[in-house]
């Protein structure tokens, strides 16, 4: 045997009997303390739909609980029990009390629910209990009633009768349609009763109308459905052709009942007679008749023509004057013929008004369009030009006819009736709708001249615009040292044309410097660019020397002579963005003040910041403010980088003397070992970032690492550079620099 199971069963039993004593003790506890109960009121029950046998249908009881009679929220009940013949479904019955969701529990074989009231009630308080679904109701027609309890009123109280209605059985016609008007709601309108056998109204049977013979009506809604009466209203029904002897029939939807037809009535003809357009203008030239003419037909009630009626015309929409004979009487047939209309502004919205007395048609939308072309202007004028460069602003030309109508969707053609040249752009254009204007908006004449006229055509009609010239561009906008050439032995100027020269006209005679002694030796400009290089016969310190065009000897590339230009020639020209920008100068201006420097960026350097540079052996910044012109940074030196917060992009220009090589001795910018330490380079030309190009000096004390030496750039941010030796320190860039050593080290440019 098995001890452990057996005492383990033994003390079950036990437990058991102890929680059923406790449950008896309980209800004999709550049975024999006295409550004074306060009934509650009678309720009232609606049921819908009423029919006997439906499942689901919703029952609402509403009734009011007694002076005694609250309910706590999650403790309190509520129990119904409904009558014999209904049925309860078993488990959770939805709805709500007092419109709080609720799930109620069914118990079949008492056709009992019980509700756990889900909302405090108080005293003598209205209780509204919905159930949803769950109930069948009873199967036999007849009037029933239900009982309702609380937890604090335990005396069922009975609810007032509620009827149950049989199945339809049977239809009545309850109000009989009458004699009425063409196109007017029938009145009184129509109705049906549906009851059960017992002649109780029966709900929600859908009773569909037709006429009689088939007859379909205009308007109107030709299914109703039974309210609580068993009623049906048809309120709505239309018909429009006048009849003697028309008979409404009414169908329902259930099974067993027969089909009833109403009492014959008549429906007359409207007293009003109608207008109809029997011939809509169709589109016209402006000023010219409406072909073929417009009709209108006059009507009575049954379709007959009307004779004598007068009828008048006028423009409805649209801009305008209607002309011809506007009013017009209408024949035997009933017929009024409009035959000389027409209307002298042209546009696609005109419509026609019709009208006799209180009677009125409109036409259908028509457009008029414009009659031929009779004038072209020229609305903007071509202006002076640069050679091979689009007119601007563009060349307007519009068109109207006769009556000043503008034309659209008409096709232009310009040629260049004077002046040499070639014309290039698009020489057709459309007039836009709406302005009747063509716009030629990429029209450029390749040779300059003084006496150009461009001439516009639309079929047999032209004009010819103004007189302009076409000039060549100016020569140059800047030149600047070069920095991507060894500037050890000679110097190398870029100069940037405006546009692309042509190569086959430069020689180095073409260009002449300010400083006696030194010449163009040789230039370069692959393929026909704006930018020609010059290499001269000997350095350049700086300073602002010039450099001078020759006049008409370089051509563009549309064989118009260049005019002379004199350039200063800057030592540098270094773009700084929007934002922040690190830079440094490629040249010596130490001894030169601050506001000096930028000059030329001045406007649109950041007041409410300041240029910064990093003291690496104070491991502090320095710092320059841009508003007081004051701080604890008071040079920019060569071989030091510098932040900049700039407003808005531009170019700092300079003008200072470079640092040469050879000089002695060399500037020397110091550098702290375990730091980061900004630095430029103040060389003319690029130099690779290594060891072996801008940064040899420092061979004894960088570690052989690409993350020592970064550029900053705005798109990019901080790029790695060291080591590459595709990679060039660019003079006017700043850089970051790490010494990977204790020691300090001494940074000097190097010799290339």
């Amino acid at each position: 045997m098995n001890i452990t199971k057996e005492k383990g069963s033994k003390w079950l039993s036990i437990l058991v009997t102890l929680m059923m004593l406790l449950a008896t003790f309980s209800m004999l506890l709550i049975t024999t303390t006295p409550v004074v109960f306060a009934n509650i009121t009678n309720p009232t029950v609606s049921v819908y739909p009423t029919t006997a046998g439906i499942v689901d249908a919703e029952y609402t009881i509403t009734f009011h609980v007694g002076s005694g009679g609250a309910l706590r929220r999650g403790f309190s009940s509520i129990s119904i029990v409904f009558p014999v013949d209904a049925a309860v479904a078993a488990g959770s019955i939805p709805g709500t009390v007092n419109d709080v969701a609720i799930s109620g529990f069914g118990t079949p074989t008492s056709r009992n629910v019980q509700i756990i009231t889900p909302v405090n009630v108080s005293n003598n308080e209205e209780v509204v209990v919905v159930l949803t679904a769950g109930i069948t109701n009873p199967t036999t027609a007849n009037d029933y009633n239900l009982t309702v309890w609380t937890s604090a009123e335990g005396i069922n109280v009975k609810s007032e009768n509620f009827t149950i209605t049989g199945a339809a059985h049977s239809m009545n016609v309850t109000v009989q349609p009458t004699e009425t008007v063409a196109g007017i709601e029938i009145a009184p309108a129509p109705a049906v009763t549906v009851v059960d056998a017992l002649d109780n109204p029966v709900e929600g049977v859908e009773v569909t109308v037709s006429e009689a013979d088939d007859y379909i009506f205009d308007d109107g809604t030709l299914t109703q459905t039974t309210d609580p009466d068993g009623i049906a209203v048809f309120d709505d029904l239309v018909i429009n052709t006048a009849y003697i002897g028309y008979q409404l029939s009414f169908a329902a939807n259930a099974l067993g009942v027969d089909n009833v037809t109403s009492n014959i009535f008549n429906v007359t003809a409207a007293v009003t007679t109608a207008l109809t357009i029997e011939v809509q203008p169709s589109t016209a030239v402006a000023g010219v008749v409406i072909a073929p003419a417009v009709q209108v037909k006059a009507v009575d009630s049954f379709g007959n023509g009307v004779a004598g009626l007068s009828i008048a015309a006028s423009l409805k929409t649209g801009n305008g004057v209607l002309s011809g004979t506007t009013t017009r009487g209408t024949n035997a047939t009933g017929v009024a013929t409009f035959n000389d209309l027409s209307i002298d502004l042209i546009g696609v919205d005109k419509v026609l008004n019709f009208t006799s007395g209180s009677l009125y048609v409109t036409s259908n939308a028509f457009a008029i369009q414009a009659a031929s072309v009779a004038v072209l202007t020229v609305e903007v004028q071509p202006s002076v030009a640069v050679a091979g460069v689009v007119i601007a602003p563009s060349v307007q030309v519009k068109t109207v006819d006769s009556f000043g109508n503008i034309i659209t969707g008409l096709q232009i053609n310009v040629t260049l009736q004077t002046g040499t040249g070639v014309l290039s752009g698009d020489v057709d254009k459309l007039t836009a709708v709406g302005t009747g204007i063509a716009t030629f908006d990429d029209l450029s004449i390749n040779l300059i001249g003084v006496n150009k006229v461009l001439r516009f055509t639309s079929g047999a009609v032209h004009v010819d615009s103004a007189i302009f010239t076409i000039i060549t561009i100016s020569a140059s906008s800047y030149a600047v040292m070069d920095a991507d050439y060894n500037g050890n032995t000679y110097t190398y100027i870029d100069v940037y044309f405006n546009t692309n020269v042509d190569n086959s006209t430069i020689q180095t005679t073409d260009f002449n410097l300010s400083i006696p002694g030194v010449t163009v030796t040789s230039f370069y400009n692959d393929g026909n660019t704006h930018l020609v290089t010059l290499k001269l016969s000997d350095k350049l310190t700086g300073g602002g020397p010039t450099i001078t065009i020759a006049e008409g000897e370089i051509d563009d590339l549309l064989g118009n002579p260049i005019p002379s230009a004199t350039l200063t020639i800057n030592t540098y020209r270094i773009n700084l963005s929007d934002g922040w920008n690190m830079f440094s100068l490629p040249a010596d201006v130490s001894n030169i003040g601050i506001p000096t420097l930028l000059t030329s960026i001045w406007s649109n350097a950041d007041r409410t910041t300041n240029i910064l540079c990093y003291n690496a052996s104070a491991n502090t910044w320095k710092y320059y403010s841009v508003k007081t012109q004051s701080g604890t940074l008071t040079a920019i030196e060569p071989g030091k980088a510098y932040w900049i917060h700039m407003n808005a992009s531009d170019t700092l220009i300079g003008n200072y003397s470079t640092v040469l090589h050879g000089t002695n001795p060399p500037p020397i910018v110091e550098l702290t070992g375990h730091r980061w330490n900004m630095i430029g380079t103040w060389a003319t030309y690029n130099q690779t970032a290594n060891r072996n190009g801008g940064l040899s000096s420092l061979f004894d004390v960088l570690n052989d690492t690409s993350e020592i030496l970064y550029k900053y750039t705005r798109s990019g941010g901080f790029i790695p550079i060291y080591g590459n030796s595709t990679t060039k320190m660019q003079p006017g860039d700043g850089f970051w620099l790490y010494l990977r050593t204790p020691n300090n080290g001494y940074y000097t440019l190097a010799e290339p």
